[in-house]
């Protein structure tokens, strides 16, 4: 087995494992593998580091193999492996077999790191006995799985056609999108939880797609990122969100601040001051109403270029807040060098927080994060807040605010408007 096999030669073992299953009368399986977001860590530990991680992945699933099954590094973050004579429960034990060795913790040198994978299982004669057509099941599969619960596998089945598709077209079709008018913002009310009123909204992009209807983000983003389309949509997005709180304020509702996500490919242009500024010039904003979210991913590549930047960016009068903060492969060491505002609490330490026990160690890590976010005069937003619960654990350690589904799913502006009048301590009821 050689994950270095040329395209062609697996072509050949796979044509091979098809032919001899149709001759036995019996399975060949084949399973794409995809590392979720791996150009997050790409990003985060460069490429050097990046390419050893993928040794580390390739030598496992080496491992569980045994030496006897092929396997194909076909992309950066994706492998493809054919197993002989499985049915679909062995071929699914393959991967959760797979699955269970990358859950382990990967280390390069002074660095680690957890990553997930989504695995994707077509068999033959069941799908197809043409080679490209088993391919493209078994990524059809793939994304299915990535469209759910990380670290999972799915067989291939025909209503998965669609979803095959859907990659395929729209990397085209984003392109289109923002001439066409397709995106959209809907806004999640940030609380502040001593006066119970809402005090900002997070703006979160829509793709009205023409035939697939409301897109998420988490469909359309990273193809974004990946072909640069990022830049024009990140502008877009700052550009709508402040012309929206303008028009708010001459509604006669009262100020508040508006957070807007902001990319690491931003963040890279050397002209981005510049085109914030001139944004904020444009659309006549106050600058202190305006919040750029920066995930602590997009940080560590060049810091010292993000330092730079990010103390330019707070001059112009905008305050800057830290997302995702304690998920990715960062140290605290920054909070103190960088000129955050604000620090988002992200879900991953708000969704445990379901009872009230204060020696729980999910509640004592969030405190943690709390405390030290105070020390350093930052202000705490907790993410995904779904629950009483959790809303009575974010109190007890004196968080400032919370958005999430308790209070209000992402709305329009206009429903935005009607919360902006009253008091919303009703909603906690």
């Amino acid at each position: 087995m050689n994950s270095d096999l040329p395209f062609h030669v697996f072509r050949d073992r796979l044509w091979d494992a098809m032919h001899s299953a149709k001759r036995r009368q019996s399975k060949a399986a084949l399973l794409t593998l995809d590392i979720n977001k791996f150009h997050e860590l790409n990003h985060a530990w460069g490429h050097d580091k990046g390419d050893l991680a993928l040794i580390v992945v390739a030598t496992r699933i080496r491992e569980v193999l045994g030496g006897h099954e092929s396997f194909y590094h076909r992309l950066g973050d994706q492998f493809s492996i054919v197993l002989d004579e499985p049915d679909g429960a062995a071929a699914q034990q393959v991967a959760h077999r797979i699955i269970a060795a990358l859950c382990q913790p990967i280390v390069v040198g002074t660095a680690r790191c957890f990553i997930s994978v989504s695995i994707g299982i077509a068999l033959c004669p069941d799908s197809d006995e043409n080679i490209d057509g088993l391919i493209r099941k078994a990524e059809a599969a793939m994304l299915r799985s990535k469209a759910g619960t990380p670290n999972t596998s799915c067989l291939y089945s025909a209503t998965m056609d669609e979803v095959e598709i859907e990659p395929l077209t729209l990397k085209t079709e984003l392109r289109h999108a923002l001439p066409r008018g397709e995106l959209l913002l809907q806004y999640q009310p940030q609380v502040d939880l001593r006066t119970e009123q809402v005090i900002g909204v997070e703006a979160l992009v829509r793709w009205n797609h023409p035939a697939l209807g409301i897109l998420a983000p988490g469909k359309f983003i990273t193809i974004a990122e990946e072909t640069g389309l990022i830049i024009p949509i990140g502008e877009w997005v700052l550009t709508t969100a402040c012309l929206q709180n303008k028009a708010w304020q001459a509604a006669g509702l009262r100020p508040i601040k508006t957070a807007v996500n902001f990319s690491a490919k931003q963040l890279e242009l050397t002209d981005i001051v510049d085109r914030v500024q001139g944004i904020l010039t444009k659309t006549g904003v106050e600058p202190s109403t305006v919040e750029l979210e920066i995930t602590e991913a997009s940080l560590i590549s060049n810091i010292g270029r993000c330092k730079t930047v990010m103390k330019e960016l707070r001059a112009l009068g905008v305050k800057l807040s830290i997302d995702d903060f304690g998920t990715g492969y960062s140290s605290l060491s920054y909070l103190s060098e960088l000129p955050f505002d604000i620090l988002k609490l992200d879900a991953a330490f708000v969704r445990p927080l379901q009872q009230a026990g204060s020696s729980l160690p999910c509640f004592v890590v969030a405190h943690a994060i709390v405390d030290l976010a105070h020390a350093l005069n930052m202000t705490v937003v907790a993410e995904a807040v779904e629950t009483q619960e959790q809303l009575a654990c974010l109190r007890r350690m004196d968080c400032d605010q919370m958005q999430g589904y308790l209070y209000s799913r992402p709305v329009g502006p206009d429903e935005i408007a009607r919360l902006l009048r009253p008091m919303v301590s009703e909603r906690f009821a």
